[in-house]
């Protein structure tokens, strides 16, 4: 009997997935399988010309027969699983060592309800540090105080309405083991807004974010969620990270083609919902949640107020001017545009100011930045008293499964105090 499945998902990446098997399989359990479904149209002897796979009674490899957008190959994947509960992996991401424990707690109390967490990063060595970030290669971001809640959706669900909320701690499947009764949900729902002939899915043709999608849209299908404070995955981000190839003034390979093979009907269901008019990948994110609220909750009978596109945009406007536009400084003309747009001018003053400094100091700044950087040799970096950052050279740790052991090693104290000096 099979409880826990972790699908991993992977394209040409067999320089990280053997971390990310690794990481699942550091517990001794044997009631728990990792699907790893390997996109194209290649064979399994061609396959292992690139790849030596970790044999392991515990891993299935499966292969799609055809190259598939990003969504339909964690689709694939997630039909395989015969798990009583499910989650997906990033390749070059790690599962906790102790992942399987705190669940089982959960799911002991409640065992309809998905469990989810707020994922840390792991920064690998190849990461390409950003302009103005303070996000180090091979750095691992730990928070340390544990605690177990039970979230109710429909106050979420009335919140994301009226206001931007992000999707980070919310029940995605990439951040959340779901009950498989859940994906069942879904997918009846995707069959009936679809029809019945469309390919089994837990997605909606429309989505573009499959971890974005999934953390509203579960939403209007369980009553309540938990959440637990520590990350029972860490988010590795890698040189071919999809996300961190978005957020880049140029858009890096790998979302460059992620966006090239979406499929024609996804491609134009991306161009629809309240903000289909405007390209910020902040934006963008939210318009799936909008979309998924918009879908679903017709053919559920879920009782929704109206979505409030103006206080929702006031959101996504203190997100950008409160810390995104370090990162994307270039997005300012987009969000002046939404400002105006949305009747929401009093923002125009410090928009200005963020072009103003585009324009004229960024180029200076930049370079003073870069001869500034230094990666401190310590071994962490105070951030407050519960949250650490880990210099992972100093801990001789260079894998996200290594990086996971470490986060281990932090929840149980067995790493000196950050006091001592030694």
């Amino acid at each position: 009997m099979v409880k826990y499945s972790v699908v991993i998902p992977t394209r040409d990446r067999f320089a990280y997935l053997n971390s990310a098997i690794e990481s699942c399989l550091a517990s001794d359990r044997h009631d728990i399988e990792v699907i790893v479904s390997i996109n194209g149209n290649t064979t399994w002897p061609e396959v292992i010309k690139v790849y030596e796979p970790i044999n392991d009674v515990r891993v299935r490899y499966v292969l799609t027969g055809q190259l598939l957008s990003m969504q339909h190959n964690f689709n694939f994947g997630i039909t395989q699983a015969r798990g009583e509960y499910v989650t997906t992996l990033g390749d070059d991401d790690a599962l906790l060592p102790s992942a399987f424990a705190y669940a089982d707690n959960f799911f002991a109390q409640c065992p309809d309800y998905p469990l989810c967490w707020f994922r840390r990063p792991y920064f690998w060595p190849d990461y390409e540090q950003q302009d103005f970030s303070n996000l180090k290669p091979n750095t691992l971001h730990c928070w340390r105080e544990i605690s177990v809640s039970l979230q109710q959706s429909k106050p979420v669900i009335e919140a994301c309405c009226t206001h931007y909320i992000p999707y980070h701690s919310l029940p995605s499947i990439y951040n959340s083991f779901y009950p498989a009764a859940l994906l069942e949900r879904l997918r009846s729902a995707q069959a009936e807004l679809e029809g019945i002939e469309a390919q089994r899915s837990i997605f909606l043709k429309q989505t573009q974010a499959v971890d974005v999608f999934t953390a509203y849209a579960s939403l209007l299908f369980v009553d309540s969620y938990g959440l637990i404070s520590i990350p029972l995955s860490l988010s590795g981000i890698s040189a071919r990270s999809n996300g961190m190839s978005a957020t880049k003034k140029e858009p890096g390979g790998e979302w460059q083609r992620y966006m090239s093979e979406l499929q024609g009907e996804q491609f134009k269901a991306i161009m629809t919902g309240p903000f289909a008019a405007y390209n910020s990948l902040t934006v963008q994110i939210y318009n799936d949640a909008c979309k998924a609220f918009i879908a679903y909750s017709s053919c559920n009978g879920t009782s929704l107020p109206d979505l409030d596109c103006n206080a929702i945009v006031e959101g996504l406007l203190d997100s950008y001017i409160g810390g995104e536009y370090i990162s994307q400084p270039w997005c300012v003309y987009e969000m002046m545009r939404m400002s105006v747009d949305f009747d929401r001018k009093q923002y125009l003053t410090k928009l200005h100011e963020i072009s103003a400094w585009y324009q004229s100091g960024y180029e200076q700044q930049l370079v003073s930045w870069r001869k500034d950087q230094r990666l401190d040799e310590s071994l962490y970096s105070k951030i407050s008293d519960q949250y650490i950052v880990i210099n992972c050279d100093a801990a001789e740790v260079s894998t996200s499964a290594q990086a996971a052991l470490l986060y281990q090693k932090v929840l149980e104290g067995k790493l000196p105090a950050l006091n001592d000096p030694n």
